[in-house]
């Protein structure tokens, strides 16, 4: 099993259905005839426009400006979802989440069917690489789909530690991206992603001048980061012909109104995003001048780049190249959504639009089951597309298997979000016990979780939070009691039943782990670790083939902690089976 010790915790712009083609034959998703064109793409997490010199903020960003210089700035660019996996699933993609089904940051991993443009830049004969900080947007979620080169994170943060992992810092992977980029001969096209999540980091830490101060103080490395990028393309003789686009996942909230962080909010801290695009393809819209005020969303930037690539994005893909679209775009109208309440805190998620005059309007879902809705047309588009939860339930038979092991499972029921005056009061408490998990005082965080669970009872983060802490300190009689507490109130919680199976595993009651891990798969959003555990719970129970057959779903689904797997004392059993010494071959170990 995935050991949970203390280092590991110390550590709306929706198209309308049959959008037509856009003045230069490229609908949603479609195709662009002409020379294959070099791109650079970076993604920056958690970055807010209204600061940056580029879009008239107060804090200097010389590399930003410089881009901004020989291109072109999108005034109002806006997300799809105040977090990064979501985002960027949507930017490789074109499918907004509620299409995608990526909805969170940390277990939703890309459809397996879904058509990625780094997958059509490598049909095209590009040379691919990715270079990405954060394990939000490494293996498990599934983005190395189509890169040649996929230089990602392979740290699987647990525990909540999970909600802030640990990033490489953004001029590591910019130095990577220089080294990769000087090797290649120019006569090779190429597609290249960079994702930074300095500001990620750094969002929501207080310190000792306010969350502000922090930010302000991280938003140069981020900068610096671009800089090298563009200094590596210049180096590397391929200015000219390359396109650089540069695109920020989500904003964040600092602290205004008791706000911090992204995921729980949605409104225009969150939402608009920055954009800048410099090279050939930017050209005619340079000709209109530096600034484009049209209204854009992240669907466009992944149109824009599967139409770059000659290729086709999938039939559900959204938006519009970039390039085609009239400086007098037609309305459209803006969603977002937000699934980070239903599946942190248990209240129903949120859906925005935009409307021309108001800005952003959120609807929770339970205000959108209504069957007779106004006539407000902000509720009536939410409606159309909501922010539905997830509603996952067992089936009769799993869940009697889970009964049958001897686990006790309630009934789950709707929660109702609190009033929002206590709602920020809530998160902020979460983001800081966040901080307290992923920062260096695991004992400090132990105790505050106690706090937070009694004054908090019956709120799912926090008893998942608890659960995840006991285990790590392996306090067994707590790590049960709060388990079962879990199972009486969220049984149909992924999270509930995967946790509740590590605090039987401290009481090596493998028949309720095992149940319970299989409760968790059946419910099908299964993160890497849950199929670790099952591989060696059943390496525990002397099946080799079901170990095997588990661990290969574990590295599929993203895991790679590979000094791990060959250490595990639970796997020690299933090591001698020749079928080990092959796994490991056809992974290059």
């Amino acid at each position: 099993m995935r050991r949970i010790v203390l280092a590991a915790i110390s550590f709306l712009l929706a198209i309308a259905p049959g959008c037509g083609p856009s003045p230069n034959g490229t609908g949603a998703g479609g195709a662009a005839s002409g020379p294959p064109r070099s791109v650079v793409l970076v993604t920056v997490e958690a970055i807010r426009p209204d600061l940056l010199s580029t879009y008239g903020g107060d804090v200097p960003m010389p590399g930003l400006d410089r881009l901004a210089a020989r291109g072109v700035v999108f005034e109002d660019a806006a997300t799809v979802c105040p977090m990064a996996r979501p985002s960027l699933a949507t930017i490789m993609t074109g499918l907004a989440p509620d299409r995608s089904g990526v909805r969170d940051d940390v277990t939703d991993r890309l459809p397996a069917d879904a058509t990625t443009v780094a997958s059509l830049f490598k049909a095209t004969g590009h040379e691919t690489a990715a270079f990405v900080t954060t394990p939000f947007a490494s293996y498990s979620a599934g983005f190395d789909r189509g890169f040649g080169l996929f230089d990602g994170p392979d740290d699987d943060a647990v525990g909540p530690a999970r909600y802030l992992p640990r990033a490489s810092r953004g001029e590591s992977a910019a130095g990577n991206f220089a080294k990769w980029i000087s090797g290649l001969g120019k006569e090779k096209t190429l597609f290249a992603w960079v994702h930074l999540a300095d500001m990620q980091w750094a969002t929501g830490r207080r310190g000792a001048e306010g969350p502000d101060k922090v930010y302000r103080a991280w938003l140069p490395a981020t900068d610096k980061a671009i800089g090298q990028i563009e200094d590596a393309i210049e180096k590397a003789g391929r200015s000219g012909g390359t396109e650089i686009l540069v695109v920020g996942t989500h904003g964040t909230h600092l602290g205004e109104d008791g706000a911090l962080g992204g995921s729980f909010w949605l409104d225009a801290a969150t939402l608009r995003v920055p954009l800048v695009w410099a090279g050939p393809g930017a050209e005619s819209l340079r000709s209109k001048g530096q600034r484009d005020e049209r209204k854009v969303w992240l669907p466009d930037v992944a149109a824009t780049l599967g139409a770059l690539a000659n290729g086709r994005l999938g039939g559900r893909a959204e938006g519009i190249d970039l390039r085609g679209e009239a400086r007098a775009a037609p309305a459209r109208t803006r969603f977002a959504w937000t699934w980070a309440p239903d599946d942190q805190l248990a209240w129903p998620p949120l859906t925005a639009v935009e409307e021309r005059a108001a800005g952003w309007r959120a609807f929770d879902s339970t205000a959108l089951s209504d069957p007779s809705p106004s006539q407000d047309g902000a509720k009536a588009a939410a409606a159309a597309r909501p922010a539905m939860p997830r509603n996952l339930r067992l089936s009769p038979e799993m869940r009697q298997e889970v009964l049958d092991a001897g686990v006790v499972l309630g009934r789950e029921a709707p929660m109702t979000a609190p009033a929002p005056e206590r709602r920020n009061g809530i998160i902020e408490k979460i983001l800081a016990l966040r901080q307290l998990a992923a920062g260096p005082g695991p004992r400090k965080a132990a105790a505050e979780f106690e706090e937070i669970e009694k004054s908090l009872p019956d709120n799912f983060a926090a008893l998942t939070h608890r659960i995840q802490v006991a285990v790590s300190f392996e306090q067994k009689d707590t790590a049960a009691t709060v388990a079962s507490r879990l199972l009486a109130s969220y049984p149909e919680r992924p999270e509930s039943l995967h946790w509740a199976a590590h605090a039987w595993w401290l009481a090596k009651d493998y028949a309720k782990v095992q149940a319970l891990l299989d409760a968790t798969v059946s419910l099908g959003r299964v993160e890497p670790e849950v199929y670790y555990d099952l591989a060696c719970v059943r390496a525990l129970q002397k099946d080799p083939n079901g170990a095997m057959e588990h661990l290969r779903e574990a590295v599929d689904a993203g895991y790679r902690n590979w000094s791990w797997i060959e250490r595990d004392p639970d796997l020690s059993s299933v090591r001698p089976d020749p079928k080990w010494a092959e796994f490991l071959k056809a992974h290059g170990r």
